[in-house]
């Protein structure tokens, strides 16, 4: 499905799921670049439950980059972005096809 297409009068339409789906997968991918300063919790309960929370939902990505380095304490951070990006991606994506 292209993003662009045309209504059956001529006039473009844009189909906005993909636009979602990219923006999901690089706001996880971003995210996980940052993993660092989401490693210290806040004090402040409700920031501390919001990093945990983060953390858990890029802590795939983290897997899959462990498994990819062959080494759980040198694993590159750029692997674990990419991970999260694209299966974050296919959930925002799958979820726009789901909910149309």
């Amino acid at each position: 499905m292209r993003p662009v297409g045309l209504k059956s009068d001529g006039g473009a339409t844009v189909d906005y799921r993909l636009y979602l789906a990219v923006a999901a997968g690089a706001l996880s991918g971003g995210l996980t670049l940052a993993t660092e300063e989401l490693a210290v919790i806040s004090e402040n309960p409700i920031l501390g439950a919001a990093q945990h929370v983060l953390f858990y939902l890029l802590f795939p990505g983290m897997l899959g980059s462990m498994a990819v380095s062959g080494n759980v304490h040198a694993f590159q951070l750029w692997v674990a972005a990419a991970i999260n990006g694209l299966i974050y991606f296919g959930v925002a994506w799958l979820m726009g096809r789901l909910i149309r």
